[in-house]
């Protein structure tokens, strides 16, 4: 009788938890797009320090699960699928299934009836990432494309505005591309197009967003950065190029070269085309000026 109440308890608590998780996932959901949190909170908290190289016990110092805030390593990418082992780290068990200490997170149908939830909702969120990154990322280069830069300047024009903190486009556009196509072919084109978006991010600061908005154009915005600044970002990557057209490992004999121009939202009243506008003039009239040798 006695064991009969603390199952039905445990029940209850179990269904209050739930509902609560599925409440805050609901929520996250619809104002992020993108579920980031996998940490429930129906487990017990002893069961939440019993992490997996703790039970076995692992030596294994170099295992990413000791850097676990939670015991769930089968949560981790790549470790559960199907009920086979997947990647490096659930090699060492297997399988995720057969392991000790995933079965001990099963003893009871409720812990189990958890757990089962917790993978769904952990797969369904790595899902809805990796659909949200393909979305949002150019394929070739990896940088941001046209879809995620309408995303981002909304967002950031609103962050702009409220801290009072500059907000600057800056466009290139590739000199002589139609020609590296038509010679060399398009693989060649790829290949030059991948290597200044490399060069592009390695100029780039982390607060910074780099996008290739199509062909052979490229938007950064440069955040919290005045005027001056857009002469200074060219400048670097000019000073990159010169640097990558002196080495002689590159597989076709065209040189890498970009025209520059940009523009600043906050003289503009945040209006983002006639910024974009404004970059482009500039961009095209240092690519006619480069034609002309000045």
């Amino acid at each position: 009788m006695k064991s009969e109440i603390i199952a039905k308890q445990e029940i209850l608590a179990f269904l209050e938890n739930i509902d609560t998780d599925l409440s805050n996932f609901i929520e996250n959901r619809i104002q992020k797009g993108v579920m980031s949190d996998k940490k429930w909170s129906c487990l017990s908290k002893e069961l939440e320090h019993r992490r997996c190289w703790e039970v076995l016990p692992c030596t294994k110092m170099n295992c990413p699960a000791r850097d676990l805030e939670t015991y769930q390593c089968w949560l981790m990418a790549g470790t559960l699928c199907g009920g086979k082992a997947q990647g490096a780290f659930a090699e060492k068990f297997g399988s995720c299934l057969k392991c000790k200490v995933y079965k001990d997170y099963h003893v009871t149908p409720v812990r189990s009836l958890f757990e089962n939830i917790n993978i769904l909702i952990s797969h369904m969120s790595d899902e809805s990432y990796e659909f949200h990154r393909k979305a949002t990322t150019d394929s070739l280069t990896g940088l941001l494309n046209r879809a995620s830069f309408d995303e981002i300047t909304e967002k950031e024009i609103k962050r702009s505005k409220r801290l009072n903190i500059p907000l600057t486009l800056v466009m290139f556009d590739l000199d002589h591309f139609k020609v590296i196509n038509d010679k060399s072919g398009h693989l060649a084109g790829d290949y030059y197009l991948m290597e200044f978006a490399s060069i592009l991010r390695h100029v780039s600061r982390e607060t910074d967003f780099v996008f290739r908005t199509g062909g052979d154009e490229f938007i950064v915005m440069l955040v919290n950065a005045e005027e001056k600044s857009i002469s200074d970002y060219i400048n670097r990557v000019q000073e990159s190029l010169v640097r990558w057209n002196k080495s002689d490992n590159r597989p076709y004999p065209h040189r890498l070269a970009a025209s520059a121009g940009g523009s600043r939202l906050n003289d503009l009243s945040f209006d983002i085309q006639k910024c974009v506008e404004k970059a482009d003039q500039r961009m095209y009239q240092n690519k006619q000026d480069r034609k002309a040798g000045r």
